[in-house]
């Protein structure tokens, strides 16, 4: 489609895929850094050549945010912003009080680890882009934290604080006729094998709740295969 083409000719978040290498994507780690790494070797079990993108929060609520960046560091995972990092970013440099419990807590860690591990862990923070968008044999894939409303909002990439690891709304189906994957929504979360075999669905939510107990979900683009490891309830407070 022409919005395809011309957005890929637009954005610097595209990622070419010219050896149309399979395409991993997995959702909100929140700290569960063994369920992550689990998830990772699995992938490169099955796929030892792939491309592997992370939707974003990586941090709060799970005790393990250093190793999660390490693992993105390990393994060369290409990583989106999510609504806790961006929040994160923002108390840490004194723009804003956080009134989190969960992300106090991951403040209070992060201060506690070696200055080399906190400079790490920002960088990769500051890093994060709002979106990318990747070849997936003749298609074209836009990857967010947070679902894009409308194909409008394809083209305003206006900094952190947008739709893209902002939104709390559905998309609206009749707006957008794209392939899409994103997280942050795992209260609106359905069985990703059910989203599979809904042959209107375009749009993927692989946002399972891994801190909730519930699991940790990585997405094949090509061959819908999937991952799942189950998470743990690490805690029980919603911010």
């Amino acid at each position: 489609m022409f919005h395809e083409i011309l957005y890929c000719m637009l954005t610097r978040n595209h990622v070419e895929n010219h050896d149309d290498l399979p395409v991993w994507v997995i959702g909100d780690v929140h700290g569960c850094a063994d369920q992550f790494r689990d998830v990772v070797n699995k992938i490169h079990a099955k796929t030892p050549d792939c491309i592997i993108f992370q939707l974003g929060d990586l941090i709060d609520r799970g005790p393990d945010v250093y190793d999660a960046f390490r693992i993105v560091k390990e393994h060369d995972i290409k990583t989106c912003i999510g609504n806790h990092e961006l929040n994160f970013i923002q108390e840490w440099f004194g723009y804003k009080e956080c009134r989190s419990r969960a992300r106090c807590d991951t403040h209070d860690h992060i201060k506690q680890l070696s200055q080399k591990k906190q400079d790490m862990i920002l960088e990769s923070m500051l890093d994060m882009q709002n979106f990318y968008t990747v070849e997936v044999g003749s298609s074209i894939w836009t990857l967010s934290h947070a679902p894009i409303r409308t194909e409008t909002d394809l083209f305003e990439d206006c900094g952190a604080g947008n739709t893209y690891c902002m939104s709390t709304k559905p998309y609206d189906k009749s707006m957008i006729d794209a392939f899409c994957v994103h997280g942050h929504m795992h209260w609106n979360y359905r069985d990703i094998k059910e989203q599979i075999q809904d042959h209107e669905q375009l749009w993927y939510n692989i946002d399972g709740g891994a801190c909730y107990g519930g699991e940790l979900i990585a997405l094949e683009l090509k061959t819908f295969d999937t991952i799942r490891v189950t998470g743990i309830q690490y805690t029980k407070h919603g911010n």
